[in-house]
């Protein structure tokens, strides 16, 4: 089974995972809330804000050390997916009935944009025009300080941004310094039972783990771990399974591809 990297799997959020047609009628929380679960597999550590006033919806990774080249091959595979199809749908064919809902007692809102927020920018895709946007962090009022209150790092945003900022115009000639990211790949091995069913079933389960520097994932890694596991029984559990056992067997890491390249998870040992 081969699975993309991780940053590039958030377009199977708006290929398959996620049915924009669903916002229709929700409120602000349940919008945040679908989204949040949405963007989890593939970020662990998501926030989503969502703004009917703006007709926006922004997600968060909370992930770091993304640089602008890696993100510019992000947005052609979120511009032709199923998921901004459906947005661009909506909008075409509701957008012009929210007047009408208010005047019936009724509140329709469509959304126009839909936003990936990481650490030095923000990929904002419009519904209406098409377009996206590659918008640098530092450049969106407040926006340093509100991803770093949800990511939990509102100490230390400021002076790594425009450190990393500074960083990314001079290449470094040691890349195999500190500072570089990784993706870190844990195997989890988990037993299952069904109701009705005599035995129990083993598995093994890979999932990511982040994207960290090798000292940033030693201070995270308890925490990274403890993420995976949940979203783990809770794609088991939604899948009417009982989970007796769930351990890790196995952390990997792996460069970060450098183009849009699958990445194999079978090439790990179980």
């Amino acid at each position: 089974m081969r699975l993309l990297f991780p940053l590039l799997s958030v377009s199977l959020l708006l290929m398959k995972g996620c049915d924009l047609n669903d916002v229709a009628g929700k409120r602000p929380k349940q919008i945040q809330h679908v989204a949040e679960q949405q963007l989890t597999p593939y970020f662990p550590k998501a926030k989503v804000t969502v703004s009917e006033e703006q007709r926006a919806i922004l997600g968060m990774t909370c992930v770091s050390n993304v640089g602008k080249p890696f993100l510019e091959q992000m947005i052609p595979v979120l511009e032709k997916s199923e998921g901004m199809k459906q947005l661009r749908e909506y909008r075409a064919n509701y957008a012009g009935l929210e007047g009408l809902s208010r005047m019936l007692g009724m509140k329709l809102v469509t959304y126009r944009y839909f936003s990936l927020g990481f650490e030095q920018y923000v990929i904002k895709l419009d519904a209406d025009s098409q377009q996206h946007t590659l918008i640098a962090a530092k450049d969106l009022p407040d926006y340093p300080q509100h991803y770093a209150e949800q990511c939990g790092n509102s100490d230390l945003v400021v002076a790594h941004a425009e450190a990393s900022a500074q960083k990314e115009t001079t290449p470094s000639p040691n890349t195999d310094s500190a500072d570089v990211p990784y993706v870190w790949i844990g195997t989890f091995t988990v037993i299952t039972h069904r109701a009705g069913e005599g035995a129990d079933e083993q598995s093994t389960i890979r999932g990511t783990l982040g994207l960290h520097t090798d000292q940033e994932f030693l201070s995270q890694r308890e925490e990274e771990i403890h993420d995976r596991e949940q979203m783990i029984r809770h794609t088991l559990e939604q899948r009417q399974l009982e989970v007796r056992s769930l351990g890790l067997k196995q952390i990997e890491r792996i460069a970060v591809p450098k183009t849009l390249e699958a990445v194999d998870m079978t090439r790990f040992g179980t």
